[in-house]
């Protein structure tokens, strides 16, 4: 009995390393494992094509852009389809329409007599008319209710429609005065904020974000990069000018980005095709070392509660004062 006991224990023992195995395996390719992109793009005349495609885990997913069909992105897992647009609700309402006149010609096709056509035909009442009393027409029916429902409530015509009048003017000077309001306490704090960015921790935090951020940057930048543009303002001088920067650029952009000016006429045309790769890892990386930063916290904190940051020199040295 012992032994058969240890022998389930055992095989349960493997079944969750197996498991847990496989999941260190899933957690590590996630991580590590990269992120293979690459874009492309044409501008001529009037046409705008951009094509943009994502692979992971050797093309087991895939996410695919296409424009100018908007909506066109697919994102698939092997042959399984985890994301696919639906159709455009404009579409949707011409087949609707399209529906609604098929159904109206074959209505047209074998339609039936109305019965209120048959019953003008024939001169009979219909059932309502019946039911209504001769000496009573329906108006004054409907003259007759509104003076019992006024006599039970006791408020007159011109007093109801001069209540909804001042519901509505009291509206009106209620959203006045919170948009009022809020203004105000937008004013009374601009000064608070001027101050809490102007904090020198506030800039050391903003410089270690931006710090991260040209990280992340650098790791998403693509790894080829190959161009043809044709551009002009229209004005000789602004072209120009415009390519003099890019030839401040020229050394970081390479040899494979080739830009041609036109001093004429304002255009815009070219191609181009860009590819890399990044890891989930690295883009996890930075942000966790900005999160984990005490300043962004005590940051966010001064935000929420206006008042509770940075005060002026003056009431520093006062509060040193009191607390010496």
């Amino acid at each position: 009995m012992l032994g058969i006991i240890l022998r389930i224990l055992s095989v349960v023992g493997i079944l969750l390393l197996v498991i847990i195995g496989l999941l260190l395996v899933a957690i590590l390719l996630a991580l590590f494992f990269p992120v293979t992109y690459r874009v492309s793009g044409k501008k001529m005349l009037d046409e705008l094509v951009f094509m943009a495609k994502a692979d992971w885990l050797f093309g087991l997913l895939r996410l695919r852009y296409k424009y100018p069909e908007p909506g066109k992105m697919t994102v698939k897992f092997l042959w399984f389809t985890i994301y696919e647009p639906i159709e455009d609700s404009d579409s949707n309402q011409e087949n609707d329409r399209k529906k609604a006149g098929k159904k109206r010609k074959n209505k047209k096709s074998g339609e039936k007599p109305e019965a209120s056509s048959v019953l003008e035909e024939t001169g009979e009442k219909r059932p309502t008319d019946t039911l209504q009393e001769p000496d009573q027409k329906p108006q004054e029916a409907d003259s007759a209710e509104t003076d019992r429902t006024e006599a039970e409530t006791g408020e007159q015509p011109g007093e109801k429609s001069g209540s909804w009048i001042s519901q509505k003017i009291a509206k009106i000077q209620y959203t006045i005065r919170s948009i009022y309001d809020k203004i105000k306490e937008i004013w009374q704090n601009i000064s608070y904020y001027k101050e809490l960015f102007a904090d020198r921790e506030t800039k050391q935090l903003l410089s270690y974000v931006m710090l991260r951020v040209n990280k992340i940057l650098k790791n998403l930048r693509p790894r080829k990069l190959k161009a043809e543009i044709l551009f002009g303002t229209g004005e000789p001088d602004t072209t120009g000018y415009a390519y003099g920067i890019y030839g401040m650029l020229m050394p970081m952009l390479g040899p494979s980005v080739l830009v041609t000016p036109d001093f004429q006429r304002a255009v815009l045309e070219g191609n181009f095709q860009a590819s890399g790769f990044t890891t989930l890892s690295v883009l996890l990386w930075q942000v966790l070392q900005v999160i984990r930063d005490k300043r962004l916290r005590q940051f966010l904190n001064k935000l929420k509660s206006p008042g509770a940051g940075p005060k002026s020199e003056a009431e520093k040295e006062a509060l040193q004062g009191q607390t010496g």
